[in-house]
């Protein structure tokens, strides 16, 4: 695992400034390198401060008080803003501007779902991992519309717009690794203002930070770190019992989802 500054210096515990990819300043006689493991940091409190968010690397002040030997095996300490407590019962989930949807062979949707999200329960199944599951009623993703999407740089025209109602969404997240795996149950609305209402198409989706191949699409994830990842999910979508929707999208067909967002228990 390699530990990142997100800024070019930060302040150890005891003052001293601490610089990416340099020396640190310490007083005569004292030692300390900064390495990737660290045998009074147990590996999953390291590994759950990458999903929890906020990694800052110090030195401890009682480093003065640990022998030669153990200074030189990088004894570290992991000051972690948002630290996942232990006994933690509660996640929050952001989705981010950054976000894409495509649907059959049209250009991606560029996505602007900052703002959505929602509070959900967190269980600790052990061996690192987490069950999370999200209240539907209590959970909020803006429609798509001019205000929120574009396609080929422009805004999509009023008054289309798809409107999404959560059925379910709840799956494992592995603190270790930040790998996650939650399922995504909903139905969208299409509508043209008073001129048209389609049927309702659901969509279900294992949204994953891995790999993820569909008919049409492919996509990859990537694993949450500092709390944030980029989830993604390939639906099959089934016909409608609209003639008109059916045709337009070229049901059944492939729906994508690639999703920037941010994970934090409490």
């Amino acid at each position: 695992m390699q530990l990142s500054c997100s800024t070019s210096t930060h302040k150890c515990l005891n003052g001293s400034a601490l610089n990416c990819g340099r020396s640190i300043p310490h007083p005569p006689g004292r030692r300390a390198t900064i390495v990737t493991a660290a045998r009074k940091v147990k590996r999953s409190q390291l590994l759950k401060g990458t999903v929890a968010g906020g990694l800052v690397v110090g030195l401890q002040d009682g480093l003065a008080g640990a022998s030669n030997a153990e200074t030189a095996e990088g004894l570290i300490q992991t000051g972690i803003s948002r630290a996942i407590p232990d006994n933690f019962s509660k996640v929050q989930l952001r989705v981010w501007e950054d976000s894409e949807l495509a649907v059959s062979i049209y250009p991606h949707f560029t996505y602007n779902a900052r703002g959505a999200g929602g509070f959900g329960t967190a269980e600790d199944l052990g061996n690192g991992k987490a069950k999370v599951s999200f209240d539907p009623k209590g959970f909020d993703i803006p429609p798509l519309d001019y205000r929120s999407t574009k396609i080929l740089g422009l805004p999509i025209p009023p008054p289309l717009r798809i409107s999404i109602d959560m059925q379910e969404l709840e799956g494992v997240v592995d603190m270790e690794s930040g790998e996650a795996n939650i399922n995504f149950l909903s139905k969208f609305y299409f509508t043209a203002g008073s001129l048209y209402s389609a049927k309702p198409l659901v969509v279900q989706a294992n949204l994953s930070t891995g790999k993820t191949d569909g008919v049409i699409f492919k996509a990859a994830g990537q694993a949450l770190r500092n709390g944030r990842g980029r989830l993604v999910g390939i639906a099959r979508v089934p016909k409608t019992e609209d003639a008109f929707l059916d045709s337009f999208l070229m049901l059944p067909t492939d729906c994508l989802a690639i999703l920037s967002a941010e994970l934090v228990f409490s």
